[in-house]
């Protein structure tokens, strides 16, 4: 595919099993190269983490000694919003580099310990935030709509004060599923940008017709058993933290700091496992259903 234009459609269906299977091999076999490709963006994970933690703590104690009103100060909130952007740049490193290690041969893209930033990670973030846009504005019409269309009605009523009504988180389960599968259905772009190709979201929905709910059924059954870890792993850290703090052998402020950077550390490094497992089965199967090859390796890529 890289020297030629793309098929019209899927070339083949995908086998999930054996794509769970592909994708936690490419990860599990190759920890040390894993680790090369999320050793800065976990650097930078960290430290955008530390500034997000100080910048709530900030707004906290604003709100607390500020306003009356309750109104918060514009300057922080806005750098709050900027600092979150800037959450995604972690994750973009890391996701170009897995696909480019998962799609082209091992011993040419072995992952840099401090990769530069390059056009392929702009167009990366770019599509991202295209996607993002697009489900926050879906979401946030729908939430809407939702919301004028309960409180026309009597949606709490009959469940106690506060408790919504069965329909509305049956609904917001169905919106939550069709939006993972509008995601599956565009994520072949992430590959293709990654190895530099000329791809967008059209070919991506192309190439996924009639593959949709098995990259959905693929990717949860894939990323299940590391979400049920980093639950364990969250309720652990919470309440190991709750007893550090509340210890009195460490002063409140400097422990409750302590446990947000270790907690942080540690489900970043969970993160970054199920970041792969999801990069590694995307890129396998955007490899199956485009026919797409590495190319030759001699070529620049």
């Amino acid at each position: 595919m890289s020297e030629s234009k793309p098929p019209v459609d899927a070339i083949q269906k995908l086998p999930i099993t054996d794509a769970i299977v592909r994708a936690y091999k490419a990860v599990f076999e190759n920890l040390g190269s894993l680790a090369r490709a999320a050793a800065l963006p976990l650097v930078l994970y960290l430290l955008i983490s530390v500034a997000q933690f100080w910048l709530v703590g900030s707004l906290v104690r604003s709100q607390t000694a500020g306003a009356q009103d309750g109104s918060l100060p514009f300057g922080q909130l806005g750098l709050l919003y900027i600092v979150n952007l800037l959450a995604l740049i972690p994750y973009v490193f890391f996701a170009v580099a897995w696909h480019r290690f998962t799609l082209l041969t091992p011993e040419r893209e072995i992952p840099h310990l401090l990769p530069a930033w390059r056009f392929r990670h702009t167009r990366f973030i770019g599509y991202v935030l295209a996607i993002g846009v697009v489900i926050y504005v879906i979401g946030a019409g729908l939430a809407g709509s939702v919301s004028l269309f309960a409180t026309s009605g009597d949606s709490t009523a009959a469940h106690g004060e506060g408790q919504p009504a069965p329909w509305l988180m049956v609904l917001t389960l169905l919106l939550g599923i069709i939006g993972l599968y509008v995601v599956m259905r565009v994520s072949f772009v992430f590959p293709a940008v990654a190895v530099d190709e000329r791809y967008g979201f059209r070919d991506s929905w192309r190439h996924t017709k009639g593959q949709g709910w098995r990259l959905v059924t693929a990717s949860f059954l894939a990323i299940a058993p590391l979400m049920l870890a980093l639950l364990v792993l969250g309720f652990f850290l919470l309440t190991v933290g709750q007893t550090v703090v509340t210890s009195g052998g460490v002063a409140s402020a400097g422990g409750t700091f302590v446990v947000v950077v270790l907690s942080a550390a540690l489900n970043a490094i969970m993160g970054f496992l199920l970041m792969g497992v999801v990069v590694s089965l995307i890129s396998n199967a955007f490899r199956l259903c485009t026919g797409w090859v590495p190319p030759a390796k001699d070529a620049e890529i």
